[in-house]
């Protein structure tokens, strides 16, 4: 699984203090996770304690979130990924949902849905779950149930009395 992680960097020299987050890194495997975690330590280690006392408080904070894997950004960069609409239905999602089904899988539901709505039939119904299912079936997507559908359509009703409040 991809993971974004962000480091921290402390820098000093004399009364001169740099204390940042690095870039958002892609983390795809625990040898890149480590290797990053190393070279940003060994940055601060080297170049962070000679900016004064806050120098040495900021080294040791990045010393302590290098060493702990960094900061993760995972959620916030697949929020970027997806449109409000998929982000509100998949963080209103059961658990056991979301352990079977996967974002980019809801964004497809949810345009399945879209194109059942501009036929003009009553959503959210047994016709709408077949709709939805063959259409999935077509498209080689089998782990969808009809239970994940109907919680799908609890959270889109979530979504659309948001828009109506």
């Amino acid at each position: 699984m991809i993971k974004y992680k962000i480091f921290r960097v402390s820098v000093g020299f004399l009364f001169f203090r740099f204390y940042s987050n690095t870039k958002v890194h892609t983390v795809k495997n625990n040898f890149v996770l480590v290797s990053l975690s190393i070279w940003y330590t060994l940055i601060s280690l080297v170049f962070g304690w000679w900016g004064g006392f806050k120098s040495i408080k900021y080294t040791l904070e990045a010393i302590y979130v290098n060493l702990s894997g960094g900061i993760d950004f995972t959620e916030e960069m697949d929020e970027t990924e997806y449109d409000d609409k998929t982000n509100y239905i998949w963080n209103n999602l059961l658990r056991k949902t979301i352990e079977k089904v996967k974002k980019d899988e809801v964004e497809i539901i949810i345009e399945i849905q879209e194109e059942f709505e501009q036929l003009g039939k009553e959503i959210f119904t047994e016709e709408n779950i077949d709709y939805i299912y063959s259409n999935l079936s077509r498209i080689k997507i089998y782990n969808v149930t009809r239970d994940d559908i109907k919680d799908i359509f609890d959270a889109n009703r979530l979504y659309l009395n948001s828009l109506n409040s």
